[in-house]
Parts: C-alpha cells; structure tokens; sequence
C-alpha cells in the first residue's frame, strides 16, 4: 500500500490504483482489517479522478465489510469519503453521511479528524456539518 501513496504522488493515481488492486488481489479472507484500508484508499483515489461513482461503491463496499465482521476500524473515515462522493453526485442524503461521520470521529475520540474534516467541508465545499447543526 505504501508503494501506491508513493506512485499518487510521484507518478500517477491511475498507477497507484493499480497497485491498490493488486494488493486487493493478493489478500487473504481473513485479512479484513487490510480490505478495508485498501477500499478506503480505493475511495479516496477515485475520489481524486472526480470519479465520484467509484468512490461512493468503495466507500460503500468498505462500510458494509466494517459492519459485517463487526470492525470498527475506518468506518468513520469511510463514512466521510461516502458523504463527499454523494455530495458531489447530488443526492440529497449526503448530509446523513458526514453526519455518521462526525458522530464516529467523536464516539472514537478521533477529534482531530473530526476538525479536520469540518474544516474540509467548509472550506472545499461550503458544507457547515458541524454535529450542533445537525441537531
């Protein structure tokens, strides 16, 4: 995983796709954990194509296997990258999902994800998701 945060940067994240996929490829059914890491960084690669499509079924996928094996590992972040791929293929619920998002940053004590993220909606996307603002 750590070649393709190289290539992104170096080269391309076309390329950098390709080594997520094949790292997918090589993983064990038990190594979950690792999937939804690679589903996370799958998102957030399309995500910087503005293939938002793709973004959102990472982001899905890695939601549902969190919820499946009953891991809690990224299922913030994930939340996170499905609320920005719905919000930019307007879909009126992308609110619902930045707001889970927020929610886990705090149950998990990740605050500062969670003021990064609020900074990032605001500041990229003029998104106020601040928790008090969805109550």
């Amino acid at each position: 995983m750590n070649i393709a945060f190289i290539l992104e940067k170096q080269e391309t994240v076309e390329k950098s796709i390709e080594i997520l996929f094949f790292c997918l490829s090589q993983l064990e059914p038990e190594d979950i954990k690792e999937k939804i890491k690679l589903y996370y960084n799958l998102s957030y690669s399309y995500h910087l194509l503005s293939n938002h499509e793709k973004a959102l079924y990472y982001a899905d996928l890695g939601i549902k296997t969190c919820i499946e094996a009953g891991i809690l590992d990224g299922l913030s972040l994930l939340y996170f990258r499905k609320g920005i791929a719905e919000y930019h293929l307007k879909r009126e619920n992308y609110k619902d999902s930045l707001i889970k998002a927020m929610h886990l940053f705090e149950i998990f004590g990740q605050e500062k994800l969670k003021t990064m993220a609020i900074e990032n909606c605001k500041k990229f996307y003029n998104i106020d998701i601040s928790i008090e603002s969805s109550c």
